[in-house]
């Protein structure tokens, strides 16, 4: 197996790489990936450490649970599809998949201690995501998301945090304002009206606008695409 920086794979190693790929049900054709993937940034080895494939890890996560929502959900509208989104793709979901598919415990027998510590687990899934893709096309990456994600997508809506509340928890995490909701319009008839509303970030002037049967429905909407985006550094995002 190719070493990389100034590390190489010793057994204990090759026995967690192989718990991974267990857990992921994949199995890399080129290891390469697979090390580069749970390799630290501290080798000082530009462009072999994982921080590279958790940018791209990220992208191929938000197609791919894109496709599944598309695919298992067919008579929810853009709305409902857009705050499973928000849940399913967030920080705090992908910690919580990690835990209970055992992949977090694997992760962390491979790193000593406080180098774990010190790498969000959501960061690590999306870089094993990447190195997927890589090795094997986005099929390979898809079936990995629906095999960790299984349980996670089958959940019902009504049990999802709502993605006004992963909003803002994903702004104050990084130390920024609170998100502001503006009304645009309401149209419509009393009986049946249609609310527009904007959802903004102060700190990164960046908004996204929402529609809703109600207020609420509308400044849920908003906040997903507003979260999706910003998660995702969304140039349509103005």
């Amino acid at each position: 197996m190719i070493a990389c920086g100034t590390e190489s794979f010793n057994s204990d190693r090759l026995m967690t790489s192989d718990r991974i790929e267990q857990i992921i049900a994949y199995t890399f054709k080129n290891p390469l990936f697979l090390q580069i993937a749970l390799q630290h940034p501290v080798v000082q080895n530009k462009g072999m450490d994982f921080e590279r494939l958790e940018f791209l890890g990220d992208r191929v996560l938000g197609l791919a649970l894109a496709d599944a929502l598309y695919a298992q959900y067919p008579q929810e509208n853009e709305g409902a599809l857009a705050i499973r989104m928000a849940y399913l793709g967030s920080a705090k979901a992908l910690k919580e998949i990690a835990q209970e598919t055992g992949l977090e415990a694997a992760l962390r027998t491979h790193f000593p201690s406080a180098t774990f510590a010190s790498i969000p687990s959501a960061d690590l899934c999306e870089a094993l995501l990447g190195a997927v893709y890589l090795d094997g096309g986005f099929t390979a990456a898809l079936r990995v998301v629906y095999a960790l994600w299984e349980e996670a997508l089958a959940e019902p809506l009504s049990s999802l945090k709502d993605a006004k509340s992963a909003l803002q928890e994903f702004l104050q995490e990084q130390g920024k304002d609170k998100p502001i909701y503006t009304e645009l319009s309401r149209t419509g008839p009393d009986h049946s009206p249609m609310f527009c509303l904007q959802v903004y970030s102060p700190s990164d002037d960046k908004k996204a606008v929402g529609t809703g049967s109600s207020k609420r429905k509308a400044e849920q909407v908003g906040a997903a695409a507003l979260l999706d985006s910003l998660r995702k550094g969304d140039a349509r995002v103005v």
